[in-house]
């Protein structure tokens, strides 16, 4: 089995990118793992951003259940329990409310935030909808470009996934540099 990307050549990566997992097992957090790897490799800052996404989402999420948590605790008398969390929260003024009306603005949090979490995820599934054939092209019109900036031919059956990955970078940190 494919552990390091190292391992697979830019054939059976694009084939991995495109779904395939037989060669990781069929293991498709592994398969991911690679994709995230190479990934890393050849756009860091890219991978950063797609990092700080991904952690907006998990936020999102826990601000979800926190605040739909926070309603329940209303409906079973835990109103002192729901301010003390608020004001560790840093959600002073909520704290501070009447009865009625924080349970009517932690029931609008909770709303607010769900709304926004669902949002996100639309709006994410719709950047997401591209098949293999789209991937498969995607990763053909790239090398074509690195093959007319660095002037050498590459074969996606012997070239492996890294080295191909850090031609990606290297032909990106060229353009940026002469760019300046």
């Amino acid at each position: 089995m494919i552990n390091r990307l190292d391992e697979l050549t830019m054939a059976q990566f694009v084939d991995l990118a495109c779904g395939d997992y037989s060669l990781v097992g069929g293991d498709a957090v592994r398969a991911s793992e690679l994709v995230g790897e190479f990934q890393r490799v050849s756009n860091p800052s890219g991978y950063r951003a797609q990092l700080m996404e991904c952690a907006d989402r998990e936020r999102r999420r826990a601000r979800v259940v926190l605040y739909s948590v926070l309603v329940v605790l209303l409906s079973l008398d835990g109103e002192d329990d729901v301010r003390r969390i608020l004001g560790d929260l840093g959600r002073k003024r909520l704290s501070t409310m009447d009865s009625e009306r924080l349970r009517m603005q932690v029931e609008q949090l909770a709303r607010s935030e769900k709304a926004a979490m669902e949002r996100a995820e639309a709006e994410r599934k719709d950047e997401e909808v591209r098949d293999a054939g789209t991937i498969r092209g995607e990763f053909y019109t790239e090398a074509a470009v690195l093959m007319r900036h660095f002037r050498m031919p590459i074969d996606f059956h012997a070239v492996n996934a890294e080295v191909y990955a850090n031609l990606r970078r290297q032909a990106a940190d060229d353009m940026r540099a002469m760019a300046k």
